[in-house]
């Protein structure tokens, strides 16, 4: 099971994606665990099978409910599904077993966004700059969230003051 597991992350690494699910799925088939089904479920994500990859994610859960980065894992799938909504619940049920990671987890802001969760939004892109004060990215996700609640004037000044802060100069085309 574990060489199958090895071939597949390496095929996959070589650029041959494509090939790494029926490696995992061998290594399954011999010895099914949440582990697998993770690293199966994020080689269908890599390949935009997010039902594929969703349906690993559930498994996973179902075999070790304990498999936390599941649930982040399963977020991300949601989302890139189309299906915003239940990846928030995932990545709130991340955030409650894994609080050290609230500020790293830039994905959930997208999710929140793309709900009209504006304020919440806002708010992860807030704790997403504490880890990733470089990431201007980031940045602007935040001033889209909070121009939709403040006003574009108001998330201006912000942006302008992250970018000040920097050294920066703020883009002309959001001035």
């Amino acid at each position: 099971s574990e060489a199958y597991v090895v071939r597949g992350m390496a095929v996959g690494s070589l650029g041959r994606l494509k090939e790494s699910p029926a490696d995992f799925t061998k290594a399954i088939e011999l010895k099914p665990d949440a582990t697998t089904h993770m690293v199966r479920g994020r080689s269908y994500s890599e390949l935009d099978e997010h039902a594929k990859a969703l349906a690993d994610f559930d498994q996973a859960l179902k075999l070790d409910p304990n498999t936390r980065g599941a649930y982040r894992q399963r977020g991300r799938a949601h989302f890139k599904a189309g299906k915003v909504e239940p990846s928030i619940a995932d990545f709130d049920r991340y955030v409650q077993l894994e609080p050290e990671h609230e500020n790293d987890l830039w994905e959930r802001g997208l999710s929140r966004y793309y709900a009209g969760k504006f304020r919440a939004a806002q708010k992860s892109f807030e704790d997403y700059h504490k880890v990733g004060a470089d990431d201007t990215e980031n940045d602007l996700w935040r001033m889209l969230s909070q121009a939709e609640v403040d006003g574009l004037e108001e998330a201006q000044k912000v942006l302008k003051t992250l970018h000040a802060k920097r050294g920066g100069i703020f883009p002309p085309m959001y001035d």
